[in-house]
């Protein structure tokens, strides 16, 4: 049984790296991922995301899909 994409969001302590952890890299291999589409990565990047925090920041109610 897998996880649902809408599941799922892509996060970092960006600035505050821990040293050994390559924030680039890591975006580089979701972003080149070919197990997901397009409309995937948009969704685990920033789209699962602006949904999770719907209702809470007034100005994601504004945002078109």
């Amino acid at each position: 049984m897998g996880i649902p994409i809408s599941q799922m969001v892509f996060g970092t302590d960006y600035p505050y790296g821990i040293g050994f952890w390559d924030v680039d890299a890591n975006i580089d291999g979701l972003a080149w991922a070919g197990d997901l589409g397009f409309e995937e990565k948009e969704k685990v990047f920033w789209g699962n995301a602006k949904e999770l925090w719907r209702g809470k920041i007034a100005v994601l109610d504004g945002m078109e899909e």
